[in-house]
């Protein structure tokens, strides 16, 4: 701090986040009223509107407009003194108002809250209560003025914001289970009465269920695949919907051994075809495994690329892959000595052989996803991690990847850029990606590219 003050402001704030045992390196509470990222923070805030951990928000527009956050403020994590603050910025105004709490159940530890509004003249609100193992929901139709009584709703304890309605009118409230699990609570009556919602596994088992990824076809089937060990190693599963969620088939092995910790990619194409990009093992190289009767039968995994990529760990990438018409674009990284880097390849045969990898970038490109406006123009985002720094680059083709545009660079300077990803929307191009600066908190980006 000493030699960059530029580090001052994030070392402050690590100063009123954590708690040092031998005591006075840190401020814990503030002295008198002062303002900070235009958040006033009064003096002597030592409950129920805590200086020290302000943490986990939650953000929704109000049906009038208005802005609503929410957020957990405590002195420690696990403590029962921990609450949820709010704080709104009405329509039109240029700050917010000042944080009053807004849910605090008495000797209770009030983790993860969570806002979502079902786009007509309802709010909720959905909270864990630690110490009851269990979650609550209430709601609100005047803006979030007022509010009903909590209603316990699931036994999971964390809530969050993946929160949606179905074509039906069913509300589906995730939350966060045992083991890294996920829990869905479902609701057929406005949120009223809530009952568990379908679980896609099959296992019964409260084990890890993770790198799930999920598309719709365009008969309305959802089709899902996922990780998991059931019992051995790390396998490659799937399951389909054919009523919207309310049931799932029976699941289906598509790979019994994989890599551990590598994200799939669902890619769903016209006449009930399904491909799924998943990364292998011994070798760890990406393959795609594809069925043309919309997951009822499945072939053999098909490699794409042959970089015979002998790795004992994980790598933690994983691939893109895109469907447009008879073609499969896909976008896969390997760390094989020689071929290190990210590799663009095409497939004319619903990925059961595939064109000579094409490099994108330099060997140290990594992370990276595709999007297409039609069957020539595709565009592609990864992050370059060297010397110390992440950056996101960007390239387009115009003649259905076989030739790129030089690599650019999208985000800025000095700042640490990962975990790219790129849409196609009427105007061009649109890619979001995190990044953070120093020891700052995280931030979400996003730039529109032409190609």
């Amino acid at each position: 701090v000493r030699a960059d003050e530029s580090l001052w402001l994030a070392a402050f704030h690590e100063g009123l986040r954590c708690a040092i045992p031998a005591g006075g390196a840190q401020p814990k509470n503030t002295t008198h009223d002062i303002e900070m990222h235009g958040v006033k923070i009064p003096a002597g805030s030592m409950g129920p509107l805590f200086s020290k951990h302000n943490h986990d928000p939650a953000i929704t527009v109000c049906p009038n407009g208005d802005l609503l956050a929410i957020w957990y403020t405590c002195e420690e994590e696990p403590g029962s003194e921990l609450a949820v603050l709010s704080s709104r910025l009405r329509r039109g105004a240029a700050e917010w108002e000042p944080a009053t709490i807004f849910w605090d159940a008495a000797d209770r530890n009030d983790h993860g809250p969570a806002l979502w509004w079902d786009g007509a003249e309802t709010l909720y609100h959905f909270n864990g209560l630690k110490q009851i193992s269990g979650s609550i929901v209430r709601t609100s139709r005047d803006n979030g003025h007022t509010w009903t009584a909590p209603v316990v709703y699931s036994k999971a304890t964390q809530a969050n914001e993946a929160n949606f309605r179905t074509r039906d009118g069913r509300i589906l409230a995730s939350l966060d289970g045992p083991h890294q699990s996920t829990v869905l609570e479902e609701s057929a009556d406005g949120g009223a009465t809530w009952q568990p919602g379908p679980n896609p596994a099959d296992d019964g088992l409260p084990s890890d269920h993770s790198f799930v990824d999920c598309a719709a076809d365009a008969a309305g089937v959802f089709h899902l695949v996922w990780l998991d060990s059931r019992g051995g190693p790390k396998g490659l599963r799937y399951a389909n919907s054919r009523d919207g969620g309310r049931s799932w088939s029976k699941n289906t092995t598509l790979k019994a051994e994989t890599c551990e910790c590598c994200w799939n990619t669902l890619a769903v194409g016209a006449e009930g075809r399904v491909q799924v990009l998943f990364r292998d093992k011994n070798p760890r190289d990406m393959a795609v495994i594809s069925s043309a009767d919309s997951g009822v039968r499945w072939g053999e995994p098909a490699k794409v690329g042959q970089f015979n990529w002998e790795f004992q760990g994980c790598p933690h990438v994983g691939g893109s892959l895109l469907a447009r018409g008879a073609q499969l674009h896909a976008l896969v990284w390997t760390g094989a000595a020689g071929q290190a880097g990210l590799h663009h390849l095409v497939s004319r045969d619903h990925g059961q052989s595939w064109s000579p990898p094409q490099r994108l970038g330099d060997s140290d490109a990594r992370r990276g996803d595709l999007a297409a406006k039609d069957s020539a123009t595709t565009a592609a985002v990864w992050d370059r991690i060297a010397d110390g720094e992440s950056m996101v680059m960007t390239a387009g083709s115009r003649d259905g990847g076989k030739t790129w545009s030089v690599p650019r660079r999208i985000s800025d300077e000095k700042v640490t850029a990962v975990y790219p990803r790129i849409i196609s929307v009427p105007t061009g191009y649109r890619a979001f990606w995190t990044e953070s600066q120093g020891a700052g908190p995280g931030r979400w980006k996003t730039a529109r590219l032409d190609y």
